[in-house]
């Protein structure tokens, strides 16, 4: 996985912010690479260069994103998130017979409707512990719908729609590097902030 993340992410265009957001459609994943000890830390696990994964949503006007983070699942503006990290990237569902925007659609109202959950500390240490180990990813886990990580809500919501965007993991063991080099996401671009 690693290497697919690599080489994706030296094929892609990078373009600043306000180009960018012109170019992001409802339901597409907003990839972050934050700079912080959690976030090294995943990417050093999953041998990805992104940390963090959310949806994106319009709503009149606002480039809004949804996302699980450690103040549980929120909806925010994404100008307001893009300081904290980077560098972001844009993938895009491949959604083959769904092009009509229905399963974006369902995707984001799933995820509108978990906002307010709290995030999933314990799955996080979990999937550190499986990454490093190399446990098996098919162990009977709970399932639950309580708590969740970025990666995990980002699957579920696309899952609900009909797209299982990480088809050889659950949900609740989903990582940012599953989403970022899944053959059913096409990365897009990169971009930046001025800076």
């Amino acid at each position: 996985m690693g290497w697919a993340c690599i080489i994706r992410l030296m094929e892609n265009t990078i373009l600043p912010y306000n180009q960018a957001r012109r170019q992001i459609y409802d339901g597409d994943l907003i990839f972050f690479r934050g700079s912080g000890p959690v976030s090294s830390a995943i990417m050093s696990v999953t041998s990805c260069p992104f940390s963090h994964v959310e949806l994106a949503q319009w709503n009149q006007g606002l480039l809004m994103t949804m996302g699980a983070t450690s103040q549980g699942t929120v909806y925010r503006r994404l100008s307001a998130v893009a300081p904290d990290y980077s560098i972001m990237a844009v993938g895009r569902a491949r959604r083959g017979a769904h092009e009509d925007g229905a399963a974006a659609d369902k995707a984001t109202q799933t995820a509108l409707n978990h906002l307010g959950k709290p995030y999933d500390f314990a799955r996080l240490a979990e999937i550190w512990i499986r990454e490093k180990m190399g446990a098996d990813d098919k162990a009977d886990l709970a399932e639950s719908d309580d708590a969740f990580i970025c990666s995990e809500y980002v699957a579920l919501a696309w899952r609900a729609a009909g797209l299982d965007l990480a088809p050889d993991k659950p949900d609740r063991l989903t990582t940012p590097a599953d989403l970022y080099g899944s053959a059913l996401v096409e990365v897009r671009f990169e971009f930046t902030l001025p800076g």
